[in-house]
């Protein structure tokens, strides 16, 4: 019955007007047992979706704070990489020049060394040049002598 009908006298019958009141009653429960159970349901979901989203942000930040925990990590290696590889360049600049000194000085040692040999081959070439200068001036002499010698001895 979704509508009341007037009786000729123009007036409504009081038992269509109850049952029609009735029924609309019954028809507005139940939309109204339908509203209060989507509203119980969207209710529902509602928490269910803040929940999640809470755990969404939630994440959200880990993920965040992790981010920036392995940035900053990141350059903290980058930065102990390049104060080692600082060091270790110095280093080797250091144990170069120590070496570059060594070499020197060991050059400078063998130069003495070599100018040492000169002076002494040089002293013993003119040693060896006055030893044959005095045997060159002796033997004439020594020949000599025994030529005289051996006169003398004839003679006698």
């Amino acid at each position: 019955m979704s509508e009341l009908k007037k009786s000729m006298s123009g007036k409504y019958n009081a038992d269509d007007v109850e049952a029609y009141v009735k029924n609309m009653r019954s028809d507005y429960e139940k939309n109204l047992k339908e509203q209060r159970e989507r509203i119980i349901n969207l209710r529902d979901e509602n928490r269910k979706f803040r929940s999640m989203l809470e755990e969404y942000n939630k994440s959200e930040k880990h993920l965040s704070r992790a981010l920036i925990d392995a940035e900053e990590k990141a350059c903290e290696i980058v930065n102990n990489a390049n104060i080692r590889a600082y060091a270790i360049q110095n280093e080797a600049k250091a144990k170069l020049k120590f070496y570059n000194l060594k070499i020197d000085e060991y050059r400078k040692k063998i130069y003495e060394i070599e100018d040492s040999a000169i002076k002494i081959l040089k002293n013993i070439i003119i040693e060896v040049s006055k030893v044959r200068e005095e045997e060159i001036r002796e033997e004439p002499r020594s020949k000599l002598d025994f030529n005289v010698e051996k006169a003398i001895d004839t003679r006698h």
